[in-house]
């Protein structure tokens, strides 16, 4: 599927000609194409990947969170993905500094509660304090 419908097409690039070609290899795909050097392409098919595995092993927690609290994982996160404008979106996805406010690291901590009280570990979750180390 991801093939034939790509969400994009990232062009890593040694030179103009070399982009042209794998461009015009891509024509008939209904896809924006982004060319760039081969480094940033290279980076862009890590952090694609990445992302996709770490939003599955997310679900993954939540939905043994929820398990295990008589929950429906499967209508929590279909409610959750509603949200396009923050959940399911470039929002939040530019590297800077660390969250703060009072609501994320609040509910993080009451989420890390609740599954370290069922004896989960979500430690993903804990992602935000390394960001305040190198910030500072």
């Amino acid at each position: 599927m991801d093939f034939n419908f790509p969400p994009k097409i990232v062009i890593g690039e040694l030179d103009r000609a070399s982009g042209d070609t794998l461009a015009a290899l891509n024509a008939n795909l209904d896809a924006p194409l982004i060319r760039t050097d081969l480094r940033t392409a290279e980076m862009v098919k890590y952090i694609d990947n990445s992302w996709h595995a770490l939003k599955i092993g997310f679900a993954n927690e939540i939905g043994n969170l929820c398990k295990s609290l008589s929950i429906d994982s499967h209508k929590a996160m279909d409610i959750f993905c509603q949200d396009k404008k923050l959940n399911i979106s470039p929002a939040y996805l530019l590297p800077g500094f660390a969250f703060g406010g009072s609501c994320l690291p609040k509910d993080i901590r009451a989420l890390a509660y609740k599954a370290m009280s069922h004896r989960f570990g979500i430690t993903d979750l804990e992602l935000n304090s390394p960001q305040q180390r190198v910030a500072s």
